[in-house]
């Protein structure tokens, strides 16, 4: 047998010795990812395997059926916004107009939930970058009976500015995947453009057990090349699949595989990784809103270059994350160790991050929020075509928001990012870069009923 279907192979005995050991009464199932459910013939879908991230606004701020309108002005004052290019950083004040559509719907069997954001963004003195970039996401989610569910996602943004669309800067929280929550390097301003698209069925089979499946899709891509020197484009996607079996009330345990495929690289001599990893996990709720998780087992990696022989190498992978959901605030934390690519990188690397982001609403006017992350990458396999050898990148934000009635409020926050890789030109030389923000935003939102 080849080494490409061993893991898989192995998944689906480890699954289907695992669904035998138990009788299968069917029950209403609760297939969704969240808090452990009241009702204990519901299964909640932990964390590894859920496909969403930790909630990230307290649950007395949680809001369903409804459409909002927001328009924000914005004033910012960037100490680096040519990173890499420039002997000397060069700083800029921008200014920006941003609104955001949101839609809504949710019922006992289906959940819509749609959000558009454009922003116009122009600096002074540099305005050569002036811009305008989009945000989309879509999330359909529907009960086909009371036991199978199916979930389809997609996020779309076109930017040349990081501190608008990628964690830990924008919304969004973490997740407890071995998906790391952002790209190891980051070209801060490059124009670029990005698409995930993904697709899952789970089904509760019985009391205690459940099985899902999923699929995903993504496209990296430079506007111009040269804005990012010795990083490239790439595109892939991937399969995966679990079986998650409740052990006690609060506590679950299951197996999941995951195949990924990146191409990257010029058309003419795309590197082809592709990974496989399988992790047994297990998930505990000390209380309905507070959940630990932890996945651990390996990861298979094959990496193709044109006129090269194929790398082949067996790595260690985990995950270890922390969710929780206060009526005021929240908190989650994860630590990864798994191989990754794409995302502007070629080839397949180890990586290690440790990231973290919490939210809490410190008075009726006034509310907060942090998130911080530090990754470091060295390569599994060195490329001849590449120069680089890994490196590391840490990147914080801080907020604080005040409220001006239920219409108007207004934020001021700091944000840095700072990457260390020598051999990628757009972040090799003064690769650091702060900015402080204020921002005046206005609100409109309308029920939509039950």
């Amino acid at each position: 047998m080849s080494t490409k279907p061993l893991l898989l192979v192995l998944f689906i005995s480890v699954a289907a010795i695992l669904a035998s050991s138990h009788a299968r009464a069917q029950v209403e199932p609760g297939a969704e990812g969240g808090p452990a459910p009241e009702d204990e013939t519901q299964m909640s879908m932990p964390a590894p395997v859920s496909g969403t991230p930790y909630p990230t606004i307290g649950i007395s701020e949680e809001r369903t059926n409804y459409m909002a309108s927001d328009l924000t002005f914005g004033g910012a004052y960037i100490d680096n916004v040519l990173p890499g290019a420039t002997s000397q950083p060069v700083s800029d004040t921008t200014y920006s107009i941003a609104p955001k559509l949101v839609f809504d719907r949710s019922t006992p069997h289906q959940l819509v939930d749609v959000a558009y954001n454009p922003e116009f963004i122009f600096y002074q003195p540099t305005s050569s970058l002036n811009t305008v970039d989009q945000s989309a996401s879509l999330i359909y989610q529907e009960h086909l009976s009371p036991y199978k569910a199916i979930s389809v996602q997609d996020s779309f943004f076109k930017t040349s500015n990081v501190f608008d669309v990628s964690y830990p800067f924008s919304e969004g929280g973490l997740g407890g995947s071995a998906q790391a929550p952002t790209s190891p390097v980051i070209a801060p301003f490059a124009n670029q453009l990005r698409n995930d698209a993904s697709a899952s069925f789970d089904a509760q089979i019985a009391r205690n057990a459940m099985i899902g499946a999923g699929g995903t899709y993504s496209n990296f891509q430079f506007s111009d090349p040269a804005d990012a020197i010795g990083l490239e484009n790439s595109h892939g996607g991937g399969a995966s699949g679990f079986y998650d079996r409740r052990i006690f009330r609060m506590q679950y345990a299951g197996i999941s595989y995951d195949y990924n495929r990146i191409l990257a690289g010029p058309n003419e001599a795309q590197v082809d990784t592709q990974s496989q990893s399988i992790l047994p996990f297990y998930t505990f709720y000390l209380r309905r809103t507070i959940s630990f998780s932890l996945s651990a087992g390996a990861q298979h990696v094959n990496v193709a270059e044109t006129s090269q022989a194929v790398s082949t190498s067996w790595l260690p992978a985990g995950v270890v994350s922390m969710g929780w959901q206060g009526n005021r605030g929240t908190i989650s934390t994860s630590y990864l160790h798994t191989a990754t690519t794409g995302g502007g990188l070629v080839g397949a690397y180890k990586s290690n991050s440790a990231n973290g982001n919490g939210t809490w609403k410190l008075s009726p006017k006034w509310s907060a929020e942090f998130a911080i992350s530090y990754s470091t990458i060295s390569p599994v396999a060195p490329l001849a075509s590449l120069t680089y050898q890994g490196g590391n990148a840490f990147a914080a934000m801080g907020s604080i928001a005040y409220h001006i009635g239920e219409r108007f409020s207004v934020e001021g926050g700091y944000e840095r990012l700072r990457e260390n890789f020598s051999g990628i030109a757009v972040v090799s030389r003064n690769p650091d870069s702060d900015r402080t923000y204020v921002t005046l935003a206005y609100h409109i939102a309308k029920s939509l009923g039950r």
